[in-house]
């Protein structure tokens, strides 16, 4: 369970599941470099293993669309999610790592009405799932 605040207005846009992945040379088990075309390739299987995937607002299905980033870099501060993973800091440095890519299912909700919504996401892959409930407080905005 965890709980948010949102202004009035805002369309949310958020992943179900989904799997990324960058090229490291050297860092983190990864020989050589990585093109797209390789990255695209690692993290497809997770995503084509999906199921058992919902979005629901107040009780109401939501569309959820696959979704494939374009190639982008990634820079990542010296405390990065990948440093557990990865073995300690000297495993996963901090740098700008490119190219990066993302492959997963994506829902886009219309701004909701002010007041209490409750948003739950599920998904599950390969021994993985996601299963949280969010209760949404969304703030009328005052205009100065």
């Amino acid at each position: 369970m965890r709980t948010c605040t949102i202004p009035e207005g805002e369309w949310l846009f958020f992943p179900v599941i989904n799997n990324y992945r960058n090229n490291s040379p050297g860092i983190c088990g990864q020989t050589g470099s990585l093109d797209v075309a390789q990255l695209r390739a690692d993290v497809a299987p997770f995503i084509d293993a999906a199921t058992n995937l919902s979005v629901h607002v107040d009780g109401r299905g939501e569309n959820i669309v696959r979704t494939k980033s374009v190639a982008f870099a990634t820079t990542l501060p010296a405390d990065n999610i990948f440093v557990a993973p990865c073995g300690g800091p000297s495993q996963s440095p901090p740098g700008v790592y490119s190219p990066s890519v993302d492959d997963g299912y994506y829902a886009l909700l219309a701004p909701l009405s002010v007041g209490q919504h409750t948003l739950h996401i599920h998904g599950e892959s390969s021994g993985f799932v996601l299963d949280v409930t969010y209760n949404l407080t969304i703030v009328p905005v005052s205009l100065k």
